[in-house]
């Protein structure tokens, strides 16, 4: 029970890394698309022309086109965050690279005729600070250099097929076809085998954190508890002749 006990602990671990990383990514995408739409239908409300420039909301200058590229791209982020953590992350890091230079040509041209949407520096001052924190959310456990276990980012091990170059378990083997083997030969085969079910079954884990949902993370892992908890049901289903 030790082993299931500990194994439990370990998936937990990932199963919250994931599900982290994952409300992080949804959660900012909802927060900016939400604000975003506030702002757009403020500015609808206020029924501004498509090209005015005494529009005010939120303290940020605006008209009816800002309004409706505010709809959209609020519109953008929000189906992200519903789709899930991945799309909200790509979304909201894509996004923040355009506020970011939306802000900076803005500042360029936001004394000529060319500043069509009506920008001032408040408005160029929200653009980089938007961009900066969809920046931050959308890398978020995405581009970091050590990916931890349950990190959905983190890419799957490949499968250790390499041959062990140890002597003595190829000897240990060897004794133990023959029926000559000794205790501790017999310890060491024992020993290697339940280290090679550890890496297997960290693997599997790994694979499945990496190609499905926090949501079935957490149902596969609450029943691997159950049978973890009662391991001869488990036995019963794999082996049903008996």
């Amino acid at each position: 029970m030790t082993r299931f006990r500990h194994r439990g602990n370990r998936d937990q671990d990932r199963s919250a890394t994931a599900v982290r990383i994952n409300h992080v990514h949804r959660g900012g995408a909802t927060v900016l698309g939400g604000f975003l739409w506030a702002f757009a239908i403020l500015g609808f409300v206020h029924r501004l022309p498509l090209l005015s420039t005494s529009g005010r909301v939120f303290g940020l200058s605006t008209n009816g086109a800002l309004s409706t590229i505010s709809l959209v791209v609020g519109a953008v982020l929000l189906g992200s965050a519903v789709r899930g953590g991945r799309s909200a992350s790509t979304v909201t890091t894509s996004v923040g690279v355009l506020f970011l230079l939306s802000g900076l040509v803005h500042l360029a041209i936001i004394n000529t005729s060319l500043n069509v949407l009506s920008f001032r520096l408040p408005n160029v001052f929200f653009s980089l600070a938007a961009g900066l924190l969809l920046l931050g959310v959308g890398a978020y456990g995405r581009l970091s250099g050590a990916k931890p276990p349950g990190n959905p980012y983190r890419r799957p091990p490949a499968a250790d097929t390499a041959p062990h170059d140890d002597p003595e378990l190829s000897d240990a083997e060897q004794a133990v076809a023959a029926g000559t083997a000794t205790l501790e030969q017999q310890r060491h085969i024992h020993a290697d085998a339940l280290q090679r079910q550890t890496r297997e079954y960290d693997q599997a884990w790994e694979t499945f954190v990496h190609d499905h949902s926090p949501e079935e993370v957490t149902v596969m892992r609450q029943q691997e508890q159950r049978e973890s908890a009662y391991p001869e049901r488990a036995s019963d289903r794999s082996n049903p002749s008996n």
